[in-house]
């Protein structure tokens, strides 16, 4: 073992014993950020849950499943997201194009198809570990932050009889009301105007 192996072995080691020493002693302290990698090891099932790719090509199939895209559109898209390195511009433009253009309050057809892609993640659970040991946490106070488009934290905390809200944050009145919990921000790079708040009831 080289010594930069050592350094970092050395580094990680103390990075480990620090945080297992917040994790006992001031958990109320803590704010766990969570991503992908959390769902796609507690459901790895899942391909969407597995890179950005997978996800945006498990929403066009959505799409065009439940017909809310032209096939021009979908066959498009399907190129775009095979050929174009950028995917955070993919999803930006499937996002508009799936999103209603007027002024009402309707959720874009977007979430209807993430809620068909995301559908029965109950049923894919197979290494819930991680889950509880988050759920732990919360019950001692820590606080979550997740970019994850999925609800696998909540179905989770469902089964575990330690339900959770999750609150739109443009919705202050109940926001800001309440106490420790989770905080989820759906789509913070996509659409940069949807966050939720998960609280632990």
């Amino acid at each position: 073992m080289d010594s930069v192996e050592k350094t970092t072995n050395r580094s990680e080691q103390k990075s480990r014993k620090f945080l297992k020493s917040l994790i006992r002693k001031q958990p109320q302290e803590l704010l766990l950020v969570i991503g992908t990698g959390v769902s796609a090891a507690v459901a790895p099932g899942i391909p969407a849950l597995c890179s950005w790719r997978s996800c945006i090509e498990a929403v066009i199939e959505a799409a065009e499943q439940l017909e809310v895209l032209h096939p021009g559109d979908v066959a498009e898209f399907r190129r775009k997201v095979t050929k174009d390195r950028d995917l955070l511009v993919v999803a930006h433009d499937l996002i508009r194009k799936m999103s209603p253009r007027t002024g009402d309050t309707k959720p874009s057809f977007f979430q209807d198809c993430l809620m068909e892609v995301f559908d029965n993640l109950e049923q894919h659970i197979q290494s819930p570990l991680v889950l509880q040991s988050i759920l732990s946490l919360m019950d001692r106070g820590t606080m979550v932050l997740t970019t994850n488009y999925d609800n696998l934290l909540e179905i989770f905390g469902q089964q575990q009889n330690k339900p959770m809200e999750s609150l739109d944050l443009k919705d202050k009145t109940k926001v800001w009301a309440g106490g420790a919990g989770s905080l989820q921000v759906w789509g913070a790079l996509w659409v940069g105007s949807r966050f939720h708040f998960i609280a632990v009831n």
